[in-house]
């Protein structure tokens, strides 16, 4: 079951996770947080402190989740429109929706000044995302086999996660270290470079199991 702030692009992120009914090989998927949500393990105990980190979780949970967007693209055989399925055909252009609230924040009223700050911070990922990432996704989906090559490959989605933990870690330096959990810390330290990234995506990906389950221990 997801959470009221859950998206309908399920993937494997951090939210609670229950197992869902007529899933292709016993998936495990929550979904991310949606409308420019944090997830909770982003969020500190009694709230954000400072809209800089709030955004910053918000935009560090949507990049995140590119991880699992590659597994999905991997693995599903077929895409369709059932909403919060792992396999929804528009799994890639609702996550990019969310992220592009992330800077109207949620728990804060974020003054203009603050927002356009912010969404100068993340455009670029934003772009890439909506006009190459997205492109290639609904290639691949109608059955252009070298887009989905390209896409296998990880490297264009290790570019984008990079800009996200990049822009993440921007706002996260304008806020108070109390706003920052642990696993929002791991997370933002997962790679520094798009190599690093790659890495961290390739090693992740050879950690789904076939039977149902995707081991969080390194993530």
């Amino acid at each position: 079951m997801h959470g009221p702030f859950d998206s309908d692009a399920s993937t494997c992120n951090e939210q609670p996770c229950s197992k869902l009914k007529k899933l292709p090989q016993g998936w495990h998927l929550p979904a991310p947080s949606s409308h420019g949500y944090a997830p909770r393990t982003y969020t500190p105990h009694g709230g954000f402190l400072s809209e800089k980190a709030e955004q910053g979780a918000c935009i560090l949970d949507k990049a995140v989740s590119l991880i699992d967007v590659l597994v999905s693209l991997k693995h599903c055989k077929a895409f369709h429109g059932k909403r919060g399925h792992p396999c929804y055909a528009r799994a890639v252009s609702h996550l990019r929706e969310h992220l592009e609230q992330c800077c109207e924040g949620r728990e804060h009223y974020v003054m203009w000044k603050s927002n356009v700050q912010c969404m100068d911070n993340v455009g670029g990922m934003i772009r890439d995302w909506k006009y190459e990432l997205e492109t290639k996704v609904y290639l691949c989906q109608k059955g252009h086999k070298v887009m989905c090559d390209q896409l296998h490959r990880g490297s264009l989605i290790s570019r984008v996660l990079l800009q996200g933990i990049t822009a993440a870690s921007r706002m996260y330096k304008k806020a108070s270290d109390a706003d920052i959990t642990p696993k929002a810390k791991s997370d933002m330290h997962m790679c520094s470079s798009q190599k690093g990234c790659y890495a961290k995506i390739t090693a992740y990906v050879q950690q789904y199991d076939p039977a149902g389950t995707i081991n969080h221990s390194d993530n």
